[in-house]
């Protein structure tokens, strides 16, 4: 009897603990370890579970991010061949087309004298003129495009900028003019070669004599973006890229949607952003890839004979090709 209450009163003063095989009783110091120990167990289970899930969030976030940028650039080039398809199938119904006549050498007169017969578009020989910008014009109506003209002859048109509508679209076009850009030389590649010849000076003794040769080459280049890498935006004139910003910023003061610029030089436009499409002008070292640079689309005039086209289609995206006659 005795021994019963003692284990009743013992109980009164525990609590009862349980393991996984059985039920026992522990003191109150005890059962707040056990309760310590659990809480710090589950704190660290907790602590792993939000690892994990954030884990799992950082994962979905970058396959996002690879999703809309595949999808971003999917769509780009689905629209460009769409474009292409449409120019094809012969309707471009809300589509603008911006025509320019090429004014590149051909690679084999490229190297002409300066002082050669030219005309005011930059051509050597315009009554060669493969396809003219009348053909162009009327091939691109015939097909419901909306046509408009730019060109070398034009840039003083362009020089305050000036916002073109059509069709509901608006267009900030604005141009650099030769003289804005004559110092702004695309840089040239120099190759240094050193040449060691052995001539006998008397009999029995030689001299060695070191010639070297400096060359600058001309179109070392081949692309906008080999060009740009060669040059530091700071090196650009301050005056002329704040020239550039403040027709930047009335254009997009005016909401225009796609602003293009006209150049002899792509150089200065390595130091500005806001650009959509720049058309150089040139009469040697022509690229003939277009190329998207930072957003900005880059296109050189064709060579002489051939037309440029910059097509917009109607949800703002630009391709170009180059005519050389017209079907």
């Amino acid at each position: 009897m005795q021994k019963d209450e003692h284990m009743k009163d013992e109980g009164a003063e525990g609590d009862l603990c349980r393991c996984e095989e059985e039920a026992f009783r522990c003191s109150e110091e005890a059962r707040r370890l056990l309760e310590a120990r659990d809480r710090a167990a589950e704190g660290h289970s907790q602590r792993r579970r939000e690892f994990i899930a954030l884990g799992v969030f950082g994962a979905l976030v970058l396959a996002g991010f690879v999703i809309l940028t595949s999808y971003i650039n999917a769509g780009h080039n689905l629209n460009v061949a769409a474009t292409s398809i449409d120019d094809i199938a012969g309707d471009m119904t809300g589509y603008d087309v911006v025509l320019f006549e090429g004014t590149a050498l051909p690679s084999s007169d490229s190297d002409a004298s300066p002082d050669s017969p030219e005309d005011e578009e930059g051509g050597s020989d315009s009554s060669s003129q493969a396809v003219t910008l009348e053909e162009a014009r009327m091939h691109y109506s015939e097909k419901n495009a909306s046509v408009m003209e730019v060109g070398p002859d034009s840039f003083q048109d362009y020089m305050t900028g000036r916002i073109v509508m059509k069709q509901g679209h608006t267009y900030g076009i604005f141009s650099l003019t030769p003289d804005m850009v004559s110092e702004l030389v695309v840089p040239k590649q120099t190759t240094t070669k050193t040449t060691t010849t052995q001539t006998e000076t008397s009999p029995g003794i030689f001299g060695i004599t070191n010639e070297t040769v400096t060359t600058r080459t001309t179109g070392a280049y081949d692309s906008v973006s080999d060009i740009f890498s060669s040059v530091d935006p700071e090196s650009v004139d301050p005056g002329l890229v704040e020239h550039i910003q403040d027709i930047l910023d009335r254009f997009a003061a005016a909401k225009v949607d796609t602003v293009i610029a006209l150049t002899t030089d792509p150089t200065p436009f390595c130091a500005v952003e806001g650009v959509d499409v720049v058309i150089s002008f040139k009469r040697c070292d022509r690229f003939s890839m277009a190329e998207t640079i930072d957003g900005t689309l880059y296109f050189d005039a064709p060579e002489v004979g051939d037309v440029g086209v910059l097509m917009i289609a109607p949800g703002n995206v630009a391709s170009t090709k180059v005519l050389t006659e017209v079907p």
